[in-house]
């Protein structure tokens, strides 16, 4: 099991960490090929359920849900368990 990265209620951005980088969850990783602003994670309540969104952010390089490329004005709800790549670098989304 590896690093686990907490969401707050709202918009979060995930990007490898760098000095320069506005990530609210900024990833340790050697990744390059990961942006600093990767990609956003919408979560909110729906109806007394908690939604978390994946939308595009920033990058240059692809990402990925589950093997699917995200285009760029893609909103995809995510389930437990779900992967999401941004750059080389392979996440688990747990709820």
């Amino acid at each position: 099991m590896g690093r686990c990265y907490q969401l707050k209620q709202g918009s979060n951005t995930i990007g490898r960490k760098a000095t320069t980088s506005s990530a609210t969850v900024q990833i340790q990783t050697t990744d390059r090929t990961m942006s600093r602003s990767h990609a956003i994670i919408e979560v909110y309540n729906q109806c007394g359920q908690i939604v978390h969104l994946l939308k595009n952010g920033a990058n240059k390089n692809p990402s990925y849900l589950n093997g699917a490329l995200i285009n760029q004005f893609d909103q995809l709800i995510l389930n437990n368990g779900d992967r999401i790549k941004m750059g080389s670098t392979e996440l688990t989304f747990t709820v």
